[in-house]
């Protein structure tokens, strides 16, 4: 057993403070847990907002998109986390 919760190595990268910063985003987006306080309602326009997204990016409903893009721990019922929106949204505009 280790005492090591993550090792991003970045040794050699071009730009390693960036691609840490980077690495820790996506860290925190995959295994994070989503803040209660910044919870958005997923009713009327953003809930139609998503709809049309996860749509468009081929899926039937947010928690199977979720699925694929592992990000089915953010998930609350009736509501939608900040990050898990703003992946959406660059999904849509083809944005890894």
């Amino acid at each position: 057993m280790s005492d090591t919760a993550c090792d991003l190595r970045i040794d050699d990268h071009p730009e390693p403070v960036t691609e840490l910063s980077r690495l820790l985003d996506i860290h925190t987006m995959l295994f994070g847990a989503p803040d209660p306080d910044t919870l958005l309602d997923l009713s009327g326009d953003l809930e139609q907002e998503v709809h049309d997204l996860v749509t468009a990016c081929g899926y039937s409903t947010l928690e199977t998109w979720a699925g694929v893009e592992n990000l089915e721990n953010r998930l609350v019922p009736g509501k939608i986390d900040p990050l898990v929106l703003a992946h959406l949204r660059a999904a849509d505009d083809g944005q890894p």
